[in-house]
């Protein structure tokens, strides 16, 4: 019976929880609790220096276990391989610090929304004149928040990162709510 390969990226903190093992040059070695935090470490890092960070893993499966649809990839995302990290700059559009500044000066306060790691964001959001400290917060920080305190902290929040859709929803109906 044949094998395939699943290979799988994604935020390296999200991907790190479905490793078990790590590659290291050619050899396989389990993916220990210190790798798991200095591979962490080494993302805050990158993400410090305003790169955009992506985990990549891979797991050999019976290639009869292969999905018929995308969908079906994430019962295989389980027991993968820490193939390495990948910090890519992508930086701002050239027009986007003047857009934010005419923005700003014609009374609109400019928010960043991202699904970037939340260092990236700040870093990036005070680049462009979004906002002057650097802090963001995260979807999971939305979650954690109470339903009565999201329109007061929308007022003071500019940057939101590691978000999905319905977090944006959260934080627009926050922002109509304020």
């Amino acid at each position: 019976a044949g094998r395939d390969i699943v290979f799988t990226k994604g935020a390296p903190d999200v991907l790190l929880t479905r490793c078990t093992a790590e590659f290291v040059g050619n050899q396989r070695r389990p993916l220990t609790g210190e790798r798991r935090s200095h591979i962490l470490q080494v993302n805050e890092s990158l993400a410090g220096e305003a790169l955009r960070t992506l985990g990549v893993a891979a797991r050999e499966i019976p290639a009869a276990a292969v999905p018929a649809q995308p969908s079906g990839l994430e019962a295989v995302e389980h027991d993968l391989v820490f193939a390495g990290l990948i910090g890519m700059i992508d930086p701002p559009r050239a027009e986007a610090r003047q857009a934010v500044a005419r923005a700003k000066a014609a009374g609109i306060r400019p928010i960043m929304i991202t699904g970037d790691h939340p260092r990236t964001a700040a870093i990036i959001a005070q680049e462009l004149g979004i906002t002057d400290d650097a802090r963001a917060m995260t979807g999971a920080d939305l979650d954690n928040l109470p339903a009565e305190d999201r329109s007061t902290t929308v007022a003071s929040v500019s940057v939101y990162a590691r978000v999905n859709p319905q977090h944006k929803l959260r934080i627009v109906d926050a922002l109509r709510q304020h």
